[in-house]
């Protein structure tokens, strides 16, 4: 027998370039390569900076001026989630797709939401998305409620 059990996990910080912070709680630290970020965190790069951290078969690089609050990170048996709020900017994702497990990833901001179908795109602050290989699914942001966002997937 299966058990469907949820474990809340965290994202770890896999390059750094530049002023790139993080904020837990009400103080913003600089962060670091191999620090994990817990959901709640809030990821803020500066001029000329870059990010990228990884959650399982998910990659999110952050370019210049972007901020991103972390979501959701969470795996089961048979799936895996990474969801932000893309506050501004832009993010770019990639990612792997594991054997015998679903991947949910979202990348959303008051404009729009893009849910991965395939396995590398951007997504700008702006709700333009640009898709460099496999398909992206976007729609507007107003036909998804937060609270359905965050309990459905």
């Amino acid at each position: 027998m299966f058990h469907n059990f949820l474990f809340a996990e965290s994202a770890t910080i896999t390059f750094v370039k530049g002023k790139v912070e993080v904020q837990t709680g009400a103080s913003w630290t600089a962060v670091f390569v191999g620090q994990e970020l817990p959901e709640t965190s809030v990821i803020s790069t500066g001029f000329n900076s870059e990010v990228r951290f990884q959650y399982k078969g998910t990659v999110m690089a952050l370019g210049p001026l972007t901020r991103v609050t972390l979501e959701k990170v969470e795996n089961t048996e048979t799936k895996e989630v990474v969801n932000v709020f893309l506050n501004t900017g832009a993010v770019r994702t990639k990612v792997t797709h594991p054997t015998n497990k679903r991947v949910s990833q979202t990348v959303r901001n008051p404009i729009s939401v893009a849910s991965v179908r395939g396995t590398d795109y951007m997504f700008f602050d702006s709700g333009k998305v640009s898709c460099f290989e496999g398909a992206v699914a976007t729609f507007p942001a107003f036909y998804l409620s937060n609270a359905y966002f965050t309990e459905n997937n």
